[in-house]
C-alpha cells in the first residue's frame, strides 16, 4: 500500500481501528495505531514524521495524512504537546484545529462556556468551578461548603478526583498535593451533586444520541459499580448546548456532554469533551461511523486544490464570540503556532 493515505489513531489497543478501514475499494487507508508512549514525533511548520517503536513489530516511520484520538489514548502532558505539534505542521485532525487549542486547556474553556448566552437568553448550566492552576494550597474561602469535588489535572473519566466532606479531609488532600506536586499541577473544585442520574450526550457527525446511567450501588461516583445504561430521546435544550459550544471552539464532528441531574431535577453540565468513549449496543455503530467521517477527511479531492482545501480545518470556520473580547477560534490557532515556533 505505498500510494495509502496514512491515518494515525492515537489510542490504546483494546479497540483494533484498523478493521473499520477494511475492504473499502475506493482508495487505500493505512491505519497506524499507537499509544503516546510508542510515538517518537517531528514536526516542522511544512512536514510531519512519526516513529512508531511498538514491542515484537518493526519501527515504523511515516507522514500521516490525518490524525485521530482514541479516548483510551494516555492522558498526559506529552499528549498536549503531540496535539501542538500537529497543529503546527498543518495535520488535519476530525475536528477543527482551532477547537484542539480550545480544548488543550479545558478548565479555561469550562469558564468560557458559563459565560456562553443561547439564543433565547439562557446559558448553558456548567457546574461551577475553583480553578487553581499552579496549585500550592486550598484559599481559606474554599473550606465553606461540604462536601465537595477535587478533581487532579483535568480528572478523567471520574479518575482524579476525590470526594472531600470536611474541613480535615480537605486538610489531608492539601498535604497529599502539597508533597506530590510541588506546585506543578492544576486542581479544580467542583460542589459535590448528590445525583439521581447522569446523561451523556453525544454527537457523531450531524447524529445526536443520548444515554441515561442509573448507579445500582451507592458510589458517589456514577461510573463506579454496577449501573444501568438506557438510551433515549436526545432533547433540543440539549443540542443547542452543543451547538453553542462548537459555535464558540470551532467546528467538531465528534463532541458530548456530561450532565448530573439533582434529585431535586436540576441539570449540571459537568464535562465537555472533542473526544467521546464509545457507549451500549450502539458502540460499534459509532465506532462505524466515525470511521466513515475519518475516510472523507482523508480521501483524495479531485481536481485543483489549494493549501487551505488540503487541511480544511486549517484556515477555515472564523469563529467570533462575544465572550472571547475580540480573539476568535483562529486568533487562538495562529497564537497556538507562534508559540510552537
Amino acid at each position: 500500500m505505498k500510494d495509502a493515505k496514512v491515518l494515525l489513531v492515537i489510542d490504546s489497543h483494546h479497540v483494533d481501528w484498523s478493521k473499520y478501514f477494511r475492504n473499502h475499494t475506493e482508495f487505500a487507508i493505512r491505519v497506524e495505531q499507537g499509544d503516546i508512549d510508542e510515538l517518537d514525533v517531528m514536526c516542522t511548520e511544512k512536514t510531519c514524521s512519526v516513529e512508531l517503536n511498538q514491542p515484537g513489530k518493526d519501527i515504523r516511520v511515516f507522514t500521516p495524512s490525518a490524525v485521530f484520538l482514541g479516548a483510551g489514548a494516555t492522558r498526559c502532558a506529552q499528549l498536549k504537546t503531540i496535539v501542538r505539534a500537529f497543529i503546527a505542521a498543518h495535520i488535519p485532525f476530525l475536528n477543527s484545529h482551532t477547537s484542539a487549542v480550545a480544548f488543550l486547556d479545558k478548565n479555561n474553556l469550562k469558564k468560557q462556556l458559563k459565560k456562553i448566552m443561547l439564543a433565547d437568553g439562557a446559558s448553558i448550566p456548567m457546574l461551577p468551578i475553583v480553578h487553581y492552576p499552579h496549585f500550592h494550597k486550598f484559599h481559606q474561602a474554599q473550606a465553606s461548603t461540604y462536601p465537595m469535588i477535587v478533581s487532579v489535572n483535568e480528572g478523567f473519566q471520574g479518575i482524579g478526583k476525590i470526594k472531600v466532606n470536611n474541613h480535615e479531609e480537605l486538610c489531608d488532600v492539601e498535604g497529599m498535593l502539597q508533597i506530590m506536586t510541588k506546585g506543578d499541577t492544576e486542581v479544580e473544585v467542583q460542589p459535590f451533586v448528590d445525583a439521581k442520574y447522569d446523561l451523556h450526550i453525544q454527537k457523531i457527525g450531524h447524529e445526536y444520541k443520548t444515554f441515561i446511567r442509573r448507579g445500582i450501588c451507592k458510589h458517589w461516583k456514577s461510573n463506579v459499580g454496577s449501573s444501568v445504561l438506557e438510551q433515549i430521546a436526545t432533547c433540543e435544550r440539549h443540542k443547542k448546548y452543543l451547538k453553542a459550544i462548537t459555535d464558540h471552539v470551532g467546528p467538531m464532528q465528534i463532541c458530548s456532554i456530561d450532565i448530573l441531574v439533582s434529585k431535586e431535577g436540576r441539570e449540571f453540565v459537568h464535562d465537555v469533551n472533542d473526544v467521546i468513549a464509545y457507549f451500549g449496543e450502539s458502540a460499534e455503530d459509532d465506532r462505524r461511523a466515525a470511521s466513515m467521517l475519518l475516510r472523507a477527511l482523508v480521501a483524495p479531492r479531485v481536481g485543483p486544490t489549494s493549501p487551505t482545501e488540503h487541511h480544511p480545518h486549517v484556515a477555515e470556520h472564523p469563529v467570533t464570540s462575544p465572550t472571547t473580547n475580540g480573539v476568535n477560534g483562529q486568533g487562538l490557532l495562529s497564537l497556538a503556532c507562534m508559540l510552537l515556533q
